[in-house]
């Protein structure tokens, strides 16, 4: 794998992604805290999912490895049910629980994500300086 801008934009996708989950916990709190914020939460985590779609298909393009890429996957999936619990779980106190538990799972995955980016950016940094050399 080289590094490409393809490849840079991925790395940032999962930046801004995992901005964007750290963002909805914190309009989460907010909103449970009895300050308002959780029609911002809904917007930020409808964006999220543009996001994750968006990150997949940058993975995809930048031909990363297969382990990464199904935890591109996997990301996607998680917001997706997360999107769909957030929705029932307004007038469902199980739901809206299951879907606090599964916010905090989806920020493990989409930092895990960030992190392995990083990683392979690195490494086709690493190639190809050493084959310039």
């Amino acid at each position: 794998m080289t590094r490409s801008p393809v490849l840079t934009a991925f790395v940032a996708a999962t930046a801004v992604l995992a901005l964007l989950v750290a963002v909805q916990a914190l309009l989460a709190g907010r909103s449970i805290a009895g300050l308002g914020a959780i029609a911002t939460h809904g917007h930020v985590g409808n964006a999220s999912f543009v996001v994750g779609i968006v990150t997949l298909v940058l993975a995809l393009l930048a031909r990363i490895p297969k382990r990464q890429l199904w935890l591109g996957v996997i990301v996607l999936v998680l917001l997706f049910v997360q999107t769909g619990l957030g929705y029932i779980g307004r007038n469902n106190a199980e739901v809206a629980a299951w879907h606090v538990f599964l916010g905090v799972m989806t920020f493990a995955a989409v930092v895990l994500q960030h992190v392995g980016a990083i990683g392979l950016s690195r490494q086709a940094r690493s190639a190809s300086g050493s084959s310039t050399s």
